[in-house]
């Protein structure tokens, strides 16, 4: 434990980057980045659908859909799989382009 009074901001600000660089939640070089949830609901909406419909067609709740799309919270990975799997037939895609 560090005492703050001790450090300069400048000097916590490098603490803290050095203590979350390190650790097995860190992504990996090879990891591609996280999809955006957000853009990923934004494409499906500006085609027409809502987050009732996003939900009912991947069958979560509404407001789970809209928890996704604020960022309260990321999607499991079989929900996230679904949602993918419509994204990309909506939009005509392969999921592998999905927003990042």
């Amino acid at each position: 434990m560090i005492d703050i009074e001790d450090f300069t901001t400048q000097e916590l600000l490098e603490e803290l980057r050095r203590r979350t660089d390190k650790g097995p939640h860190r992504r990996k070089p090879d990891t591609p980045p996280a999809v955006d949830w957000w853009m990923v609901i934004n494409d499906l909406r500006i085609r027409g659908y809502t987050c009732m419909t996003i939900g009912q067609a991947i069958g979560v709740p509404r407001s789970t859909i809209t928890d996704w799309s604020a960022s309260r919270c990321e999607p499991r990975f079989s929900d996230a799989e679904r949602l993918l799997r419509l994204w990309g037939s909506v939009l005509g895609k392969p999921i592998e382009q999905a927003p990042r």
